[in-house]
């Protein structure tokens, strides 16, 4: 049995909210990264927030979305953006997005 978008979209916004050190009621849809969502500010040689994002965004990230995000054409700047991307790569991507959102394999 596989998750819904809706259940893949929430733990997305889950996972968000845990990175930032947030609860999960106050991270919205409309929130921009770097503007809504700030970093810790920490050094450069540990990951901040938005590395962490970054990661979880490129782990999930099938051939052509790579393409998509090499190329500038695919930019993820708000949480909505996120979420969506977690949904249409775990269509691709089941293992990696269910991974990086903590979730655990349904039979």
């Amino acid at each position: 049995m596989r998750y819904s978008d809706s259940e893949i979209a929430l733990a997305a916004r889950q996972r968000i909210a845990q990175v930032f050190g947030m609860l999960a009621d106050s991270v919205h849809p409309e929130h921009i990264f770097g503007e809504d969502l700030k970093n810790s500010g920490r050094s450069d040689f540990k990951y901040n927030e938005y590395d962490q994002m970054l990661h979880d965004i490129r782990d999930v990230a099938d051939r052509q979305s790579l393409k998509e995000i090499d190329s500038g054409a695919l930019e993820i700047r708000t949480v909505a953006e996120y979420c969506d991307h977690m949904v249409r790569c775990y269509r691709t991507n089941e293992k990696a997005v269910l991974s990086a959102l903590g979730l655990p394999r349904r039979n």
